[in-house]
């Protein structure tokens, strides 16, 4: 099992996943923007656990996205900086 693997099993995580979903109002932060309202979100890492895993529970490198978006930014489909941009926004309200 990776370091990734076991650091999404912890309560610490499943906290923080709670956390960052309530900031976003359980809405997909890349679709909102568009008019779309997707829900069915998951908590995406901006800066993957895999490349710097003291940014796992750091709210600037997190974001909601729906599962649509989330395999987009996954592939680099969707700009790390956009993703960036719009999770330091939900952090200043």
């Amino acid at each position: 099992m990776t370091d990734a693997a076991r650091f999404r099993g912890r309560s610490v995580w499943r906290n923080k996943s709670i956390e960052i979903r309530t900031r976003d109002k359980g809405l997909c932060q890349h679709c909102k923007p568009m008019g779309k309202y997707a829900f069915n979100i998951e908590v995406h890492h901006i800066v993957k656990l895999e490349d710097d895993m003291r940014l796992g529970l750091v709210n600037t490198n997190l974001i909601s996205l729906c599962k649509a978006c989330h395999v987009m930014a996954d592939s680099g489909q969707i700009e790390v900086k956009v993703l960036q941009d719009i999770a330091a926004q939900q952090e200043k309200g």
